[in-house]
């Protein structure tokens, strides 16, 4: 009888091991598929608005991965289980565990454990990993559109943005300072709001969707002829 108990164990923990690994191995391949679907369908079309090459997309991977797995893994967990218990129904092996007198019941353990493990592994990435790695991602954007923008006034000495009504002119560029800029702002109505000066320092604020600008020596021309001197 109890020769009999401990094969019974011993059987079913073998079935067990070989759901979980069934388990682990499809869910392994499903979310690396889906999060390369998701990245270089989604993502990287979306940041490439930004005007972001192939160097900043690939630094900022590491850190849009991880961000997306509180939303694959419980889609991927859930056709997890549906393909690999379906597959086994369909093998007869549910049949074939019915009739060896083990309680199929116990082949779903090893997909409570692995649901387990995935929640607490989800709610620490949500936690504590995706507010650090978008403020990286934000850092990353920050700085390359700042190279991206410092660029092509050294290539061009001027960037305009007739969508905005913006047009930006310099005599040369020094490392992030302008030299002798001019920015020309037109707005809807028509006015042009010109602003000269000496020297000028640019900051990107992404997040605020900011230009923040440093003028020393500057002088305004606003519509209508009025005109400001402000020493910085």
């Amino acid at each position: 009888m109890l020769s009999g108990l401990w094969v019974a164990g011993k059987i079913m923990s073998l079935l067990q091991r070989y759901v979980l690994a069934e388990l682990l191995r499809v869910f392994a391949l499903l979310l690396a598929g889906l999060t390369v679907l998701l990245v270089f369908v989604g993502v990287a079309g979306e940041v490439s608005k930004f005007g972001l090459g192939p160097y900043e997309i690939a630094k900022i991977l590491p850190f849009i991965v991880p961000s997306l797995m509180p939303f694959t893994i419980p889609a991927t967990l859930l056709l997890t289980v549906c393909l690999v218990y379906g597959r086994m129904s369909g093998d007869q092996e549910i049949t074939a565990v019915k009739a060896a007198g083990i309680n199929v019941l116990s082949l779903l353990w090893p997909s409570f454990l692995l649901g387990l493990v995935l929640s607490v592994a989800t709610l620490i990435l949500t936690d504590q990993f995706i507010p650090w790695a978008r403020s990286n991602i934000e850092n990353i954007i920050t700085l390359a559109m700042e190279d991206i923008f410092l660029s092509r006034l050294r290539a061009h000495n001027q960037v305009t943005d007739p969508t905005h009504g913006i047009a930006i002119t310099v005599l040369r560029v020094e490392g992030k300072t302008l030299i002798k800029p001019i920015f020309r702002y037109t707005s809807p109505g028509g006015g042009t709001i010109t602003i000269q000066a000496h020297e000028a320092q640019l900051d990107f604020d992404l997040p605020r969707q900011q230009v923040l600008l440093d003028l020393r020596g500057c002088h305004i021309s606003a519509p209508g002829g009025a005109t400001m001197w402000v020493e910085h």
